[in-house]
This record gives structure tokens, sequence and C-alpha cells, in this order.
């Protein structure tokens, strides 16, 4: 959990601290680092603004056992 919420944090940090605008590319760059960095399977990402989900993707693998995504 401690994990999830340092990922979390830093996926929110790194949000704000850019630019307005952010491509597709670089949310699935930015993610991608995180989950090796933090060392988990897998990562849900959702970004809002002005009350509707702009992003919304799955990343990494849902099942350890066959890498599943």
């Amino acid at each position: 959990m401690k994990k999830f919420l340092s990922a979390s944090a830093l996926l929110i940090f790194n949000f704000y601290i850019t630019a307005a605008q952010i491509t597709p590319v670089q949310i699935d760059t930015l993610v991608e680092r995180t989950l090796k960095v933090f060392d988990v399977p897998g990562i849900a990402v959702a970004i809002v603004k002005d009350g509707k989900v702009i992003h919304a993707k799955g990343y990494g693998v849902r099942s350890l056992a066959n890498n599943k995504k």
C-alpha cells in the first residue's frame, strides 16, 4: 500500500509540475517508468479535467502468475 501511495503521489506531483498539456505518449512513458521505479505489477490511471475523464488506462499486468495483461 505504501508503494501505491508513493506512486500515486509521484504521478500527481509530476502532472502538477508539467505543462497543462500532456500527450498520451508522455503519460504512457511516465507510468511505465513509475512501474519500474516502484516495482509494482500494474496500475490504473485516470485523469479528470472539469469533471470529465480525459484519459483512462490500465498499465502492467493483472496476474503475476502468468503475466496476463
